[in-house]
């Protein structure tokens, strides 16, 4: 799994049209956050084959909410990226399903920590101010 962090000062997002691998998602269609943290996550096929899932989820939940708290964003955006590498792609349906338990993760770790997802396979607009400090923007690989 790779994450791109980028500490924003806001981050509105607004999905315009379904991709190829769109995903039946509950996630909204638009919003919009202040001080977020957002988090373009990349899941890859190799994180399943053969892997601790469990093992994998409690990792990347503990290294966003880590980034967040550095940080001192009040709300973490996870948002599916897919064009953080050419490796193979973890399949949708498992990557929607692993993003909501992310969030569900990382929101038990803080309950006052507002935590939203973007729609997965959808086209995308977005607007964002980066945070202008050194630890605005990091990456990060989540492996077993």
């Amino acid at each position: 799994m790779l994450v791109l962090f980028e500490h924003t000062d806001y981050f509105k997002w607004k999905t315009l049209a379904p991709g190829e691998l769109i995903v039946d998602d509950d996630a909204p269609l638009e919003g919009e956050a202040t001080n977020a943290l957002v988090a373009f996550t990349t899941i890859l096929q190799e994180d399943l084959e053969g892997k601790d899932v469990a093992k994998l989820l409690d990792k990347a939940c503990e290294k966003i909410y880590q980034a967040a708290r550095k940080v001192n964003a009040q709300v973490i955006v996870l948002y599916p990226f897919a064009h953080l590498t050419n490796a193979q792609l973890a399949n949708p349906h498992f990557a929607v399903q692993l993003l909501k338990q992310i969030e569900r993760g990382v929101s038990a770790k803080n309950r006052r920590l507002r935590v939203v997802r973007t729609p997965f396979g959808w086209h995308k607009q977005r607007e964002a101010r980066t945070a202008s400090h050194n630890k605005a923007i990091a990456f990060k690989e989540v492996k077993v």
